[in-house]
């Protein structure tokens, strides 16, 4: 005789539904604290953003969304400069700034707080620092091949790159790594600031991680970012793949220089980015906030996601050690 399962009764399934909505309402407490904290400064909160790392989209997603959000040295977005017009800094909610994380800290908390200074004397330190930095990166191989076949569709073919487009004819006789040497490739003189030195994402992030609070994924959950940046305009942000260039020689040009020919020169990006998704595509979103409370509205957006973000306690960058495999 197998006994029969108990149906559940009508209390004990009211009991049920009321743990849940008690957990939903603390979810929602977590959300909006959380929240309140991030617009308590008067600077908009930043996203950096990496060349050919979905920035664009990003930005463009939040214009689509006529959101509170401005931008910083990134011209083809539909969205109004930071520094310029009439607004103020402190009217924006986000920030998109495209470039190095020395130059966005530069741009928002020196020349945009002396702004704000001149019309608010009272301004304080506390006011000032912005509470959550957002960024993602990129696997170095496709990173490199993007931005090759960017940088040739346009900028590489413009009359004042002409000394340079050598680079971009990869249907050349003996066209290798070293032609992009002769053309100034990783190096101070590079036409593009792609290809300024190797390791990009991990050189733009210097000084990233000793911010107070941040949070970095790789770039297949870019769609996760949106989301926070969603949660905090409080207004739907949806993506779609934005600055696609298509370059026809692009196959042509992988055969010439394989990404075995680069892989030296990108050795520190990819040990950073290997260590990022070693956990898989579901924890591949690391962090670090000084608050409980960021920390807890992130922690239930990312499980709202099926993500698990890896929290980082120190400052800093990981050691070579951490990303040993």
């Amino acid at each position: 005789n197998v006994p029969r399962r108990r149906a559940p009764s009508d209390e004990s399934c009211t009991l049920s539904a009321r743990v849940l909505r008690r957990q939903r309402m603390r979810s929602a407490d977590v959300l909006a604290v959380g929240r309140s904290l991030l617009l308590r400064s008067v600077l908009p909160l930043p996203y950096l953003h990496l060349a050919k790392t979905g920035g664009s989209s990003v930005g463009q997603a939040l214009a689509h969304a006529h959101a509170s959000a401005c931008k910083i040295h990134t011209s083809h977005i539909h969205l109004p400069e930071c520094d310029k017009g009439r607004r103020s800094l402190a009217a924006y909610r986000v920030a998109i700034v495209e470039g190095a994380h020395r130059y966005a800290r530069q741009k928002l908390l020196v020349d945009g707080l002396r702004r704000l200074r001149d019309v608010q004397s009272t301004l304080n330190s506390s006011d000032a620092a912005p509470r959550l930095w957002l960024s993602a990166v990129r696997r170095p191989e496709d990173w490199f091949y993007s931005a090759i076949g960017h940088w040739c569709s346009y900028s590489g073919h413009a009359p004042q790159a002409q000394s340079h487009s050598v680079a971009c004819k990869p249907y050349s006789n003996n066209f290798s790594l070293g032609t992009l040497r002769s053309a100034k490739l990783f190096s101070i003189a590079a036409p593009s600031y792609y290809f300024r030195s190797g390791d990009f994402q991990t050189g733009a992030l210097r000084g990233f991680f000793e911010e107070r609070t941040w949070l970095l994924c790789a770039l297949p959950q870019l769609g996760f970012l949106a989301r926070v940046l969603a949660h905090v305009l409080q207004r739907p942000v949806s993506l779609r793949h934005d600055n696609v260039a298509t370059w026809h020689h692009r196959a042509a040009f992988k055969r010439a220089v394989p990404w075995s020919a680069l892989r030296r020169l990108y050795a520190r990006d990819e040990q950073f980015y290997d260590w990022l998704t070693r956990g898989g595509p579901n924890a591949s979103c690391v962090g670090r906030a000084e608050s409980a409370e960021l920390r807890s509205m992130v922690d239930i957006l990312g499980r709202n996601s099926g993500l698990r973000i890896r929290w980082r306690d120190a400052p800093g960058p990981p050691s070579s050690n951490e990303m040993a495999p």
